[in-house]
């Protein structure tokens, strides 16, 4: 044993952190979080080498922030980055040289959409301890098989990794951030998926607030004045605000196939029990288009349309003695009609969650539009399906922070309450640093809330203030 321990202590550091990588995704927990502890540890320690920090080991963290399901494990994760980030950071070269060649794959790896497997290959493969018998700890979270791993959970992943990337943005030289970050970040802010729309604007914002965090107390020139990444990226927020949103989403694609197949199951039952003709029955298509842009495709337009004047018309071919089949006829029709209901809630919701997650990155950024309206209608509308504590709030700005770049306010135009719900696709869990406020009540209880407070004062120009603000609390009403 003390042979042992001496053969250690003998040997670099390079050449002892290695030992732990088979550990990093150990089945037991509390392996996981002393393995990310240890390494915390050793960028603590400032004359220790760094010599060690190289891609397996940021390889394997970043992989931690996506894989792991513990909020502790995942949190000391992205402790021990920042530290590794900010001892690369005064090594430019170093730091440029490690990091570039693996900025595609993290992006690939965080933009997967929910749902698709992650792919394998783009993993740092080192075979980890309890492997050989077959177990794998990750293997349900690398599926995304989302009847073992909750939503939340991975989409908790998803923003942990963008706030990896975000304090990547920050470490590197300002030069370069628009060949190294701009290409991806266009992408996907421009993709037709929700997920990545939202998981890039939330990169900006968390790059925004590591800005601000490194120019305390206050920083003498706005990101938009020393990045043209950032005036890019703004630029797009802008006009996305300004524009219509999208005609649907990459996640809803499979609501619309199950209505796609409702409708054909609704059209055969005009066929097989009410005994239509069917050279009075409408052919649909199978190829399915959430945009609307494929000529001849189904689409939510058609699905409306066949449940309305299509079945209409159907049901009063139907003849007397197959009356009886009409019940059944009708049942489905509803049950289409209320998908369909459904399909345009989600897409509502969607709507609201980038918008809101691009409103939180302008107000990070301390950059507003000529126009307000399209940022204060993006944080209503995101208070409204509960998703903005979690689009403004997640990391470094707080709730009663926002709109902090806009001038101060002494009126006082409105308050307004909403309550908090969750959506049952994305319920996540509230920031952990909300500031809780209590208030008096009549009578009962209620769940938690949002309360905005939208304020207003008058320039010495005579031009209208605005300023928005977001208290997350549990009250009685």
């Amino acid at each position: 044993m003390c042979s042992d321990l001496r053969f250690y202590q003998s040997r670099p550091l390079s050449s002892l952190v290695p030992i732990l990588f088979p550990f990093f995704r150990h089945t037991i927990p509390n392996v996981r979080l002393a393995v990310v502890k240890t390494l915390h540890n050793f960028l603590s320690v400032p004359h220790l080498p760094d010599d060690w920090i190289a891609e397996p080991v940021l390889r394997l963290l970043f992989q931690n922030l996506i894989m792991e399901e513990r909020l502790d494990t995942q949190t000391v994760t992205l402790k021990a980055w920042r530290a590794a980030l900010s001892r690369l950071q005064g090594l430019q070269s170093r730091l440029l040289h490690v990091i570039s060649p693996l900025i595609r794959d993290w992006f690939t790896i965080l933009m997967t959409p929910l749902g698709v497997a992650i792919q394998t290959s783009l993993l740092y493969q080192h075979m980890p301890v309890g492997a050989e018998d077959g177990h794998n700890v990750d293997k349900n979270m690398i599926a995304q098989d989302l009847s073992l791993v909750p939503p939340e959970t991975i989409i908790r992943a998803r923003v942990a990794g963008s706030q990896a990337l975000s304090i990547v943005l920050s470490c590197w030289p300002i030069q370069e951030q628009s060949d190294a970050f701009g290409v991806p970040l266009e992408f996907y802010q421009e993709s037709t998926s929700m997920l990545q729309q939202f998981l890039a604007a939330t990169i900006v914002r968390e790059w925004a607030n590591e800005f601000c965090a490194q120019s305390r107390p206050r920083p003498t020139q706005s990101l938009r004045a020393t990045s043209p990444l950032a005036d890019n990226m703004i630029q797009r927020f802008f006009a996305y605000l300004q524009a219509d949103p999208p005609t649907s989403y990459y996640e809803m694609y499979l609501n619309l196939s199950h209505i796609s197949s409702s409708c054909h199951a609704l059209l055969d039952m005009f066929q097989r029990d009410a005994k239509v003709p069917p050279s009075k029955i409408p052919a649909l298509p199978t190829t399915i288009d959430t945009n609307g842009t494929i000529e001849g495709a189904f689409s939510i337009d058609m699905a409306r349309s066949i449940i309305g004047s299509t079945f209409e018309e159907l049901r009063s071919q139907v003849t007397k003695a197959r009356r009886k089949e009409l019940p059944a006829i009708d049942i489905k029709q509803r049950e289409i009609a209320a998908s369909i209901s459904q399909y345009g809630e989600i897409k509502e919701q969607h709507d609201a969650r980038v918008s809101a997650a691009i409103a939180g990155a302008l107000i990070a950024l301390r950059e507003m539009p000529p126009k307000l309206n399209p940022v204060i209608r993006s944080v209503m509308n995101g208070v409204k399906v509960g998703w903005l504590a979690d689009s403004l709030s997640t990391t470094c700005t707080k709730p009663n922070e926002i709109f902090t770049s806009l001038r101060k306010t002494s009126i006082f135009n409105f308050v307004l309450r909403a309550p908090l719900q969750r959506s049952p696709l994305f319920p996540l869990p509230l920031a952990p640093h909300a500031q809780w406020l209590q208030t008096r009540s009549s009578r009962t209880w209620e769940p938690f809330y949002v309360k905005t407070r939208i304020m207003r004062r008058y320039s010495k120009s005579g031009g209208l203030k605005w300023k928005v603000s977001q208290l997350l609390g549990k009250t009685r009403s």
